[in-house]
């Protein structure tokens, strides 16, 4: 797989991961239940990007597909205009590490916090192992 196909991997997956923007928004907030229209949409989004056998290693434990997308919910719920940009993207073969920035707002309870309407800035660095289709 080229450098331009990981780029567009690594962006897909970063868009996955943003806000909504737009008739997308406004259908979530009208939606009965906007969490679930919220959870049908990241999946949606990362089925696009991701295969349903990915795992995300963090620091403290694995996230299973299924359980990467209860988090992000979780996130976006929190941080609702959340959206995650590209700084740098390094080619390392099977391998591409992203540094990455996120922004958004503190309009949702967020583990003990309650909303604070502060705005808040994430930056880190994912190493992704890239696997061609079998």
């Amino acid at each position: 797989m080229s450098f331009e196909n990981h780029k567009t991997l690594v962006y897909g997956f970063l868009k996955s991961c943003s806000a909504a923007t737009g008739d997308e928004t406004r259908r979530m907030r009208e939606a009965r239940d906007p969490v679930a229209e919220l959870e049908k949409e990241i999946r949606f989004d990362f089925s696009q990007v991701l295969a349903a056998e990915y795992v995300e290693h963090g620091p403290q434990s694995d996230m299973p597909f299924e359980e990467l997308i209860k988090g992000m919910v979780w996130l976006r719920t929190a941080f609702p205009d959340l959206t995650y940009r590209a700084e740098d993207i390094i080619d390392g073969g099977d391998k591409v590490v992203v540094r990455y920035s996120a922004h958004g707002t503190h309009l949702g309870q967020f583990m003990d916090a309650p909303p604070s309407n502060k705005q808040i800035e994430i930056n880190g660095i994912y190493i992704v192992e890239l696997q061609t289709a079998r």
